[in-house]
């Protein structure tokens, strides 16, 4: 199973809800005219809230069985990864879900995923930029929006073409974003990935843990791929015994497969009876691969380090699509947004090709919502 792409293929999921809900409010206030009433303001707002939290209820939906087959796919494959090892250890094999230690882990990961989901998928929690520019209680901030448009006809055409321009584009720009207790926010399509995909990769960690232990194992190898961080490149395809890693870990700002961004997986194994997944020439080529040294408008870096600008690069596409679809549905002029990704797409395939870095313009693309 390719983790990235499942990262990427949730965010873009959540990210087509956030469109479909912003859109709900951009078509209250496009049908604002002078006909509208305050009264007639209030009655759409509720209804739009419904719509919204119909929306976040089938993404809260999808995202619970989507985490469900995920963790079921890492425990089958942790399962034919274990075979071998309680077959040269002269165990009896133990499947993950037979374990009932690393059942245990399982069971308790994939349901704080779904809780986490669940809970971010509450309007409750929902904000977004209201007409003064502020991050907003949704329900407050539909309202507001509203009550602005009326106030704003009643001012004069030229008035209200300027005030929803205006809040038409800070709606569309700022996406849907989730309220934590501590204040801070963040955007739901990135809040309810990164909470299931780090759910997951703990919770797996975990369960591979206990299997090792359940086949005696003394030490771990560390996964290994290209384009590999700088902090973790010398560790990555080898073995240590558990002592070892433990004192690596120990030595790291940032461990190894925690989180943190971090693509790596360990894996428990049995010292001089496992043999390494990847060999020396391979991870020779990794390393030189992740450091080979490239320069984008006049600035050096790895070439590691310009998968991250990359990254950078098609999120922000993806974003500013999303926010294209909004403003249409709002039937906002979208020459401007249209020329502004044009530009960075071509950009980034010039610079990608400059870094001999390989593109993946599929990262760009912007699901529709289908709820």
């Amino acid at each position: 199973m390719d983790e990235r792409r499942e990262e990427l293929d949730i965010s873009r999921v959540a990210l087509a809800a956030e469109v479909a809900i912003l859109c709900v409010i951009a078509r209250s206030l496009r049908g604002v005219d002078a006909d509208t009433g305050y009264d007639d303001a209030a009655k759409w707002q509720v209804a739009g809230m419904a719509d919204i939290s119909a929306i976040a209820a089938t993404l809260s939906s999808m995202l619970g069985k989507r985490a469900d087959a995920l963790f079921g796919a890492g425990a089958d494959a942790t399962d034919s990864w274990s075979k071998a090892m309680f077959e040269a250890s002269g165990r009896a094999f133990q499947s993950v879900m037979g374990n009932p230690f690393s059942k245990q882990s399982v069971v308790s990961g994939r349901s704080k995923a779904r809780k986490d989901v669940d809970g971010m998928c509450r309007t409750s929690v929902m904000a977004v930029v209201s007409h003064d520019g502020k991050v907003t209680p949704i329900a407050q901030a539909y309202g507001d929006c509203l009550n602005r448009a009326v106030g704003a006809v009643r001012s004069g055409v030229s008035a209200y073409g300027e005030e929803y321009d205006r809040m038409v584009r800070r709606l569309s720009s700022g996406g849907v974003k989730v309220m934590y207790e501590s204040g801070a926010t963040r955007e739901l399509y990135s809040a309810v990935s990164m909470n299931v995909m780090d759910n997951y990769r703990m919770t797996m960690q975990e369960a591979r843990n206990e299997v090792g232990r359940a086949f005696g194992a003394d030490g771990v190898e560390v996964s290994a791929h290209g384009m590999c961080a700088e902090d973790h490149a010398p560790y990555q395809g080898r073995q240590f015994s558990n002592a070892e890693f433990a004192r690596i870990q120990g030595s790291l700002e940032r461990p190894i497969a925690m989180g943190y961004n971090c693509r790596h997986q360990t894996f428990p194994v049995i010292l001089g009876v496992s043999k390494q997944a990847n060999s020396q020439e391979q991870l020779r080529k990794y390393r030189e691969q992740s450091s080979r040294k490239v320069d984008v408008n006049g600035t050096e870096m790895t070439a590691y380090e310009f998968t991250q600008r990359q990254r950078r690069m098609e999120t922000s596409v993806r974003k500013l699509k999303a926010e294209r679809r909004v403003l249409a549905e709002a039937g906002s002029d979208t020459s401007g947004i249209d020329s502004t990704i044009d530009e960075m797409v071509k950009r980034y395939r010039a610079e990608s090709k400059a870094a001999g870095v390989e593109t993946r313009e599929e990262r760009m693309s912007a699901y529709e919502w289908k709820g």
